[in-house]
């Protein structure tokens, strides 16, 4: 996931982004975005960017994006449906690969706000419209990206991050007693984070603020309780959910980069493996690989669930990568942890190590210290099929970035 944040200051004369606090800003969203990023601002409205790429195209992005009108636009997401979009917005040859950001951007300058309903995928984004001189500020219809702000009286500081957020705005970090009580029975109330004064833009909601500084919160999306599919044979149903789970399995495989997985031997994580992986074998997605990381409960008898692991990977044809229990043992070293609010991955934060070392050890078997991407591959493919490669003969030849 990458990270994205931003100053926005009101009135008719408004003061000019500070500069330096907004290079702090994206200095503080670092760890999110170890791909680079950016600054652009614009008098009152400034924009930070922090790419982390997990697709082929968004290694092509170039972020904030701006618009000869001047717009401004920061996205961090997914675009599922981008082939029909691009079908819709952009006619005739194309001579290099539209990313994502600028197919949203399009998107908004044909519908305007009704263009976000038709985005399908993960996203969170933040869109300065130099017409209605508006910021909005955008969730998918789950809400899987977060974006977090503070509305002051002079203006607004939005971030991906809490942490960077409160230490650009010295606002007061007053706990909300709300957001702790909703955690403590499992759910917060949408919109709300751990500090009063920081909000954080509900899934399948605009965000827009103008110029004066008024804030205005609508849905652009809601569940049909009363629609209702019906087909006259079971296996209709059967066909519609592996189509639609397929589909989905697509969208998350969509990656230049190998792929891992959670496989606990459970019917969730197994269907997940088992489906990405005839995905990938049949040439259907991007990504070129998935692999497997498994915990292992070595410790604890009943919740081994090694012969449930086994049978998965016999089925797949590959073995995964076990992590036992105890080699990274459940609820250790909570007191080092820097996350403001717990969560299931602080819980497990040694297991979660241990599938860092592993994605690193991988990675450390080639001599560029990271996995081989279709980039690295193609070339060398295209030299072996030319010409320029008549005289080699009878040769193994591996392309592996020296990957033992």
């Amino acid at each position: 996931m990458s990270a994205l944040g931003g100053i926005f200051n009101f009135g008719n004369y408004p003061s000019p982004v500070d500069r330096s606090m907004l290079a702090a800003l994206g200095k503080g969203l670092e760890t999110r975005g170890p791909d680079g990023g950016g600054e652009s601002v614009s008098v009152n409205v400034g924009m930070t960017y922090r790419s982390f790429h997990t697709t082929n195209e968004s290694r092509f992005e170039s972020q904030p994006l701006t618009s000869t009108e001047g717009h401004m636009l920061t996205w961090d997401g997914r675009l599922d449906n981008r082939d029909e979009l691009i079908a819709e917005l952009f006619s005739g040859p194309r001579p290099r690969i539209v990313t994502d950001v600028e197919i949203v951007l399009a998107a908004y300058l044909r519908w305007g706000q009704d263009s976000f309903v038709r985005l399908v995928g993960d996203f969170g984004l933040v869109l300065w419209d130099p017409h209605e001189r508006t910021l909005l500020l955008v969730r998918d219809v789950v809400g899987t990206r977060p974006i977090n702000y503070y509305l002051g009286s002079s203006g607004v500081v939005w971030s991906t991050e809490l942490i960077p957020l409160l230490q650009v705005t010295n606002v007061s970090r007053e706990v909300n007693e709300e957001y702790v009580a909703g955690f403590l029975v499992r759910y917060p109330k949408p919109g709300i984070t751990p500090f009063k004064n920081v909000q954080s833009v509900k899934p399948n909601h605009i965000v827009s603020i103008n110029q004066d500084g008024q804030l205005r919160e609508t849905s652009y999306w809601r569940l049909d309780p009363d629609r209702e599919i019906r087909y006259r044979r079971d296996e209709e149903y059967e066909e519609h959910f592996i189509h639609e789970f397929s589909a989905g399995m697509k969208a998350h495989l969509r990656s230049h980069r190998p792929v891992f997985s959670e496989a606990s031997g459970g019917l969730d994580s197994s269907s997940i493996v088992c489906v990405g992986d005839r995905l990938i074998k049949s040439g259907q997605v991007q990504a070129p690989r998935l692999d497997t990381i498994s915990h292992v409960y070595d410790e604890s008898p009943t919740a081994d669930e090694s012969k449930f692991i086994q049978v998965l990977e016999d089925h797949i044809g590959r073995s995964g990568h076990h992590l036992k229990e105890s080699e990274y043992p459940f609820l250790a070293h909570l007191d080092r942890i820097q996350s403001l609010v717990p969560n299931g991955v602080d819980v497990f934060a040694e297991y979660y190590r241990g599938a860092q070392e592993t994605m690193d050890r991988i990675a450390s078997l080639s001599a560029f210290n990271r996995i081989g991407e279709t980039s690295d591959i193609a070339p060398v493919i295209v030299f072996l099929a030319s010409d320029d490669a008549k005289w080699i003969s009878a040769q193994n030849i591996g392309v592996n970035g020296g990957m033992a």
